[in-house]
């Protein structure tokens, strides 16, 4: 008896803990988070090269290899191997970078936040943002300095043109990508991967059985929290 008293109490006195540190549905919400992947360029600096690369007077083979170049997996960047490199001697300048997507996977629910991953090398005078052009419009986010110590990440935020809450079908005819600043003498700037992620908000139980958000597929580069 004194065991199944002190049990009791001790699932008492648990309550207000576990109310605290289980998942809670969120008013039956739950948050799914999926990478796109790239389609092709849509505006292509001249001044971001792809390396290695043959030279020729063929924009268009360039722009491929550059989003061969940037197009590694989530989580699996071949930083140096096949990277996109500035020419920077004579510049101050912005340089820009953008990309047509594929259709989201999952299309789960309203999205919430949508933001570009730049991973880059590090550079001292180099700074990047994210862009964004959907119906003419063009608008760019918060701006970045590149990191100090080798290869790493960047968030780029990556706003609506109009200010209001982008749609998975918006997204299939917009363009998305990144700014980078290319100081006049400065080091090259050098990228080797870019892929947006979208988050978006879902009933529970509508992406996976349990309540909880399920990988699609890897080859998808579908992601969840």
């Amino acid at each position: 008896m004194k065991l199944r008293a002190w049990l009791a109490w001790a699932l008492w006195a648990l309550l207000p803990l576990l109310a605290v540190t289980c998942p809670k549905e969120n008013d039956g919400m739950v948050t799914v988070t999926e990478n796109l992947q790239l389609l092709a360029m849509s505006e292509s600096s001249p001044r971001l090269l792809p390396v290695p690369a043959e030279p020729t007077d063929q924009p268009e083979l360039l722009n491929a290899q550059k989003l061969l170049n940037l197009d590694d997996p989530p989580g699996t960047p071949d930083d140096g191997t096949t990277i996109v490199e500035s020419i920077s001697v004579f510049a101050n300048t912005w340089e820009r970078d953008t990309f047509t997507l594929q259709p989201a996977t999952v299309r789960a629910g309203v999205i919430s936040a949508l933001v570009g991953k730049l991973r880059v090398n590090a550079s001292t005078s180099s700074l990047a943002r994210g862009v964004a052009t959907l119906d003419g419009v063009t608008v760019t986010g918060a701006e970045f300095s590149f990191p100090t110590g080798g290869w790493d990440d960047l968030t780029l935020d990556i706003p609506h043109p109009t200010g209001g809450v982008w749609t998975y079908e918006e997204l299939e005819r917009a363009a998305i990508g990144y700014d980078v600043w290319l100081k006049q003498f400065a080091p090259v700037s050098q990228l080797t991967q870019f892929y947006p992620q979208v988050e978006a908000e879902t009933a529970a139980g509508a992406v996976g059985g349990s309540g909880v958000p399920v990988s699609i597929s890897a080859l998808a580069h579908v992601l969840t929290k």
